[in-house]
């Protein structure tokens, strides 16, 4: 599954490779779209994609391009039903990508996972470190922290492979979620925490 679950991520990157030169039609999306472009770049490059595969993942992407216009001028159909359609063609797009990778360019991606797993958990060692010194966390609230990372971290996966969502609704979930670890962040801490979290934001913005 978490195989999967990657492959089907550098996939969607891979698509988004093969519009590097096209224009994004929402203005307030570019510095997002622009972000995930060079990803995307990278990624084609780290697997040498060749010629034909990048040929295919073009075709494949204008295929399912065309098809979601046709799908988002039907006025004919229910919210439900849109939802449905347009993501059995993300499901579709993301199989038929899925194809044009080798044996070897999984691995490579496989690999690439495991590597960035190993960065993000090692910078999240860090942070909680840090945070444990800065604020003077107990034993008990950096326990209670870890538990609601790990809680935190298998929601949000949820809601980006939520294939029944539509991006403003992922996008509003995942504002909803990081509110909500906020909130329950500050729950953990004490009068004095709290005072010296503020003490270190004000310090960060004057910095800056």
């Amino acid at each position: 599954m978490k195989k999967l679950i990657t492959l089907s991520t550098t996939l969607l990157l891979l698509t988004t490779a093969t519009m590097a030169q096209e224009q994004h039609k929402w203005d307030n999306q570019r510095p997002l779209q622009h972000h995930r472009m060079e990803m995307a770049k990278k990624m084609a490059h780290h697997l040498n994609l060749s010629p034909e595969q990048k040929a295919q993942a073009k075709k494949i992407n204008a295929n399912y391009h065309q098809k979601l216009a046709a799908l988002q001028a039907n006025d004919k159909i229910s919210l439900g039903e849109y939802k449905q359609q347009s993501a059995a063609l993300r499901r579709e797009r993301k199989d038929q990508m899925q194809h044009l990778l080798t044996t070897d360019q999984k691995a490579k991606i496989e690999q690439t996972k495991n590597n960035r797993q190993i960065n993000v958990q090692a910078m999240a060692a860090a942070r909680m470190e840090r945070m444990r010194l800065q604020l003077g966390l107990n034993d008990e609230q950096v326990a209670k922290l870890k538990a609601q990372q790990t809680a935190n971290h298998e929601k949000m996966k949820a809601i980006h492979e939520n294939d029944t969502l539509l991006p403003e609704q992922k996008k509003a979930q995942v504002q909803a979620l990081l509110k909500e670890q906020k909130e329950n962040f500050r729950s953990m801490l004490t009068k004095e925490q709290l005072d010296k979290l503020e003490s270190l934001k004000q310090n960060r913005k004057m910095s800056r």
